[in-house]
């Protein structure tokens, strides 16, 4: 008996050791920006990127910065030297906050920015005060060491990229999937505000389509236009249908509804969100739909592509 207890006590043992590690290895703080037309807005997060999931959200903070607005108002749509200085301070602190909470990777991308000609600028910009900056940062730990050993820690790369709308679809399905816990391969996104609506999916080849329908066109022809592609994907016996947006969690929020129960809504004589969503799922004959909150586009920035991108292969 005391053998018996003494071996549940190591294998509890055991398992909180091993917990314990997990969270160690495979957590770590990350931080992302989208620097968008009026505001930056910036996240810092606990990720998890063995399950490639947000475990914490530790801070949400916006930054006033009209990038778009200076760019339309400048002669060559050029990013001019007071809208670089202002973004450079912006960036700074970010900076700060991503030392503050030790933060291993930052990425962000720079949807207000889209239209400038000289974008080159602004990445050489961030270059060079990192480079400046860190050898700021050297030069006084010598100055402060007097010949005791300090530890230098070079500041966090700062990396922005220009996106595409393309590349943004991608990043907020990367983030649903990531939300939903479903592999990219399996996911139909379907996102319904209230005026248009946007199914997205990924082909065999990981590239992320789009089909985007506007609910006063739809309203005025009263046809549907799906495209072959999607009428397969949604046919695949492990398709997963995601909701996500106002008009679908109107319905059900983060569960499930099913397509009879949009049947037996209440009819009026003008088309309402509910007809619209019995409509579509009639002629795309979808069964029911899982709802989410619809995840923000920052989410897609904390995701390790590498990790889909290999899940999708492998399903192939």
């Amino acid at each position: 008996m005391l053998k018996l207890k003494s071996f549940a006590l190591l294998a509890f043992s055991i398992l909180f050791i091993t917990s314990s590690s997990y969270a160690t290895q495979c957590q770590e703080v990350r931080g992302a920006a989208d620097m968008g037309a009026e505001i930056t807005r910036f996240k810092i997060v606990l990720f998890d990127y063995c399950q490639n999931k947000i475990e914490k959200v530790i801070l949400q903070q916006n930054f006033a910065l009209n990038a778009a607005e200076a760019i339309k108002a400048s002669p060559d749509n050029k990013i001019e030297e007071r809208l670089l200085f202002d973004t450079y301070v912006v960036l700074a602190e970010i900076r700060v906050l991503l030392g503050k909470y030790k933060a291993k990777q930052f990425n962000a991308i720079a949807t207000g920015f889209r239209g400038a000609k000289n974008f080159d600028d602004l990445i050489k910009m961030i270059q060079f005060c990192t480079h400046q900056e860190n050898n700021q940062r050297l030069e006084k730990a010598k100055q402060e060491s007097k010949g005791k050993k300090v530890v230098y820690y070079k500041m966090l790369p700062l990396r922005v990229l220009l996106t595409s709308k393309d590349e943004d679809t991608r990043l907020r399905f990367v983030a649903n999937a990531v939300k939903a816990q479903k592999s990219p391969a399996d996911l139909v996104l379907w996102v319904v505000e209230d005026d248009s609506m946007k199914i997205s999916w990924a082909n065999s080849a990981g590239v992320i389509r789009s089909h985007f329908s506007d609910f006063k066109q739809m309203k005025k022809n009263e046809t549907f236009m799906v495209p072959d592609e999607l009428v397969v994907k949604l046919k695949q016996p492990t398709a997963t249908v995601i909701g996500a947006g106002s008009v679908h969690n109107s319905i059900q929020k983060d569960g499930v509804y099913s397509y009879q129960e949009v049947k037996k809504a209440p009819r009026t004589r003008i088309l309402s969100k509910s007809e619209l969503l019995f409509s579509y799922m009639k002629e795309m004959q979808i069964q029911s739909v899982q709802t989410i909150s619809a995840s923000d586009i920052l989410d897609g920035l904390f995701v390790t592509e590498s990790y889909w991108i290999d899940r999708l292969a492998s399903q192939k």
